[in-house]
């Protein structure tokens, strides 16, 4: 974290005055708003001098609700999809790739200086009674570098509130007052505008800053515009995805054909989703068809089209092959680049819906596992798994991979996958620091786009007490005597768009800005994430409750993320070591989870947790495995734990094996009779 400056300033909007005044180490300003005014305009907006960095992300955590409102009258569902709305207008306008990031049913405030960004209803700011009239307040800290640190916004609950549009009725204390214009209002703090009436000397402007808001305004102007703009630069949009024609549905019907497809969240195809394309989904009727592409290729499509119906979310797969070629009947495998597109002798893939193409930018794989022909030349079964991506490794991910099964091919879909590894533990300093191994299985040598989360402030609001308040984490290749290919402090401010980029796009932005995410692309083989915390001093002498997580970004790749492992301090209460992991896919997912203690002694410890126990519940809170010495379990589970070489070599340590469904897990390791150490909690992939 960087030096802060010792002063908080705070922005406030109120009804019909204005006033200044300073408290002990806070310094408050309280400005009028939707008050009717005219006058002569001019071109003057006011900065308050202080500012975001360029690509940072503005991660405002909204905990409004609907604060007793039955129905707002704009028709949104709660106050906080109104502020939704208000920040989504500002990032019309915002360049230098800043941008706020929302996120509904937020969690805090635990503080004026938590580095995160709360929106929230409450009767004071802080413990600070608002004053006579006052609406609104945003409290802000910022860096010596004038850059922002910590900035919240408080909306007094006295006031009865609504969402409309138009003319603002007359203010008084009688009066429902419009939430959206005002949270426009305050965000514009936020980003670090003033009020251009209230400058020195005044300027008479048309803005939405103004701290007496002319009662038409409801939305930013020109003023407010070229004010944040001189900020941060223009906003340059993205270039939209092109939408594809519908396919007519002639072709060969494909009864019972079955599609799987896995996508990042940046891919203009899926966006996310994980979805089965057969008859469960609305997709019973796909059909085959071949025709010609622009450069002469025979090509050969599988649509799906739910409930029958062209263009109504249409999947389309499509194999381009050389003029005349079938596809092939024998398993071949296709490594495929961007500039196969034009190549006519050089085979092709696409893969699209109504929302967009997914097309190979740079890589793509089509393993084509079997194609059986009838004697007139139709297809009677066929199995093809495809990967396509199209970003970079500092880029957002872009990828979607799949499976195409038709007929009785003897191939089944891919069995789940682990997608998701975290671990709550206590950080301690040197040898205490949290360590986390975590192993990719890559047998394509392409690798795989992941990300490694850490968060402290965040657990503050959850109840969790002691929180680590500024993580730091370093990544190795290995062990951590190898060399760190990533660090990061403080997210968003370490991490550049668009680095960032997947982290909003997965809905995974921390929400406080002192937490700390690394994106990576990680091939075959081990790596090592160690976690500690900064102090106020910027060393690493930091302690406290934090969680470590892994994200694979590209689930379905070649790679798969098969072992996540961390040491750390096993308290008592709410102290003790917790492990999660998510299953997501179509099957089921073999896995091993141990809890190790005394053995680390061996490994030079000190000390390790001396007889842990085991117990694993699934997302209904439900226990499904208890274990405290591994010899307890059961031949058969014995046998499946030894078969992977995963038996702990002492007696007291603990090891579950399950087959478990898609869902979400959770792992405690505890000790036996409340006792203490340092431990290590594993999630094994074990199929």
């Amino acid at each position: 974290m960087k030096n802060v400056e010792n002063v908080y300033p705070a922005r406030g909007s109120m009804l019909s005055w204005a006033a200044r005044f300073a408290a002990p180490g806070i310094l408050l300003a309280l400005f009028g708003v939707l008050i009717f005014s005219r006058g002569p305009r001019a071109s003057a907006f006011t900065l308050e001098g202080q500012h975001w960095p360029p690509g940072a992300a503005v991660v405002l955590s909204l905990q409004l609700g609907k604060n007793g409102v039955a129905t707002i009258r704009d028709g949104s569902a709660s106050f906080d999809v109104v502020a939704q709305q208000a920040a989504s207008l500002w990032n019309n306008f915002l360049g230098s790739n800043v941008r706020f990031i929302t996120i509904t049913n937020g969690v805090g405030p635990t503080g004026n200086s938590d580095n995160m960004t709360s929106v929230f209803f409450d009767s004071s700011y802080f413990g600070t009674a608002f004053g006579s009239g006052t609406l609104a307040i945003t409290v802000y800290s910022y860096y010596t570098d004038q850059t922002f640190a910590d900035v919240d916004v408080v909306f007094n609950s006295f006031y009865d509130w609504d969402s409309f549009r138009g003319s603002a009725p007359v203010q008084g204390s009688n009066n429902t007052y419009d939430f959206r214009r005002v949270a426009i209002h305050e965000f514009g703090h936020v980003l670090g505008l003033d009020h251009p009436d209230k400058a020195t000397p005044p300027q008479s402007v048309t803005a939405i800053m103004n701290s007496r808001v002319d009662s038409f305004v409801d939305i930013m102007q020109t003023d407010d515009i070229n004010g944040v703009q001189s900020i941060y630069g223009v906003y340059n949009a993205p270039t939209p995805t092109p939408t594809p024609t519908p396919i007519p549905l002639g072709g060969q019907p494909l009864s019972g054909a079955v599609g799987h497809i896995y996508s990042s969240p940046g891919d203009p195809v899926g966006r996310g989703a994980e979805a089965m394309i057969d008859s469960s989904t609305g997709y019973a009727n796909a059909v085959y068809r071949r025709d010609t592409d622009s450069i002469g290729r025979t090509l050969h499509r599988f649509i799906f089209a739910q409930n029958a119906a062209a263009g109504t979310g249409e999947w389309v797969f499509s194999f381009a092959t050389p003029a005349g070629q079938n596809l092939p009947t024998t398993t071949t495998t296709y490594n495929i680049v961007s500039a196969d597109q034009a190549n006519a002798t050089k085979p092709f893939i696409t893969i699209s819906l109504e929302s967009g193409y997914s097309i190979v930018a740079p890589t793509a794989q089509l393993i084509l596992r079997g194609v059986v022909y009838d004697i007139s030349n139709q297809i009677v079964s066929i199995a093809a798994d495809f990967m396509i991506t199209q970003s970079s490794t500092s880029g957002a991910p872009k990828f979607l991979a799949g499976q195409l099964r038709y007929g009785n091919t003897g191939i089944p879909l891919p069995p789940a996958r682990i997608v998701n590894l975290s671990t709550r533990v206590n950080v301690g300093t040197g040898a205490a620091q949290a360590i986390a191994g975590v192993v990719f299985s890559d047998p394509s040598a392409v690798g795989k786009q992941a990300l490694v989360r850490v968060l402290g402030p965040a657990l503050a609001p959850r109840g969790v007490t002691g929180v680590l308040a500024d993580p730091i984490a370093d990544l190795y290749s290995g062990s951590t005597g190898s060399t760190i290919i990533a660090s990061n402090d403080d997210w968003a401010f370490g991490l550049a768009i668009p680095s960032q980029a997947p982290v909003v796009q997965l809905g995974l932005e921390p929400p406080a800005r002192t937490e700390t995410v690394l994106l990576n692309r990680f091939n075959n083989g081990g790596y090592t994430a160690v976690v500690g915390g900064l102090d106020a001093n910027n060393n690493r002498n930091g302690t406290g409750v934090g969680i470590l997580e892994v994200y694979d970004l590209e689930i379905g790749s070649a790679a798969s993320l098969i072992n996540v492992a961390t040491r750390g301090q096993v308290g008592t209460g709410g102290n003790v070591m917790i492990a999660g992991f998510v299953i997501q896919g179509p099957g089921t997912k073999k896995v091993i989870v141990r809890a190790i203690g005394p053995s680390l002694t061996a490994a030079g410890v000190t000390g390790a947790l001396q007889n842990p126990t085991l117990t694993l519940y699934n997302s209904a809170s439900q226990s499904i495995g208890v274990n405290d010495d591994y010899g307890q379990n059961n031949a058969t589970d014995l046998a499946a734990i030894a078969a992977k070489n995963l038996i702990p070599t002492d007696a007291r340590e603990s090891a579950i094996y399950k087959v478990l469904p898609p869902g979400a897990y959770t792992a405690i390791v505890s000790g036996v009779g409340s006792t203490t150490g340092i431990a290590l909690v594993e999630v094994y992939d074990a199929d």
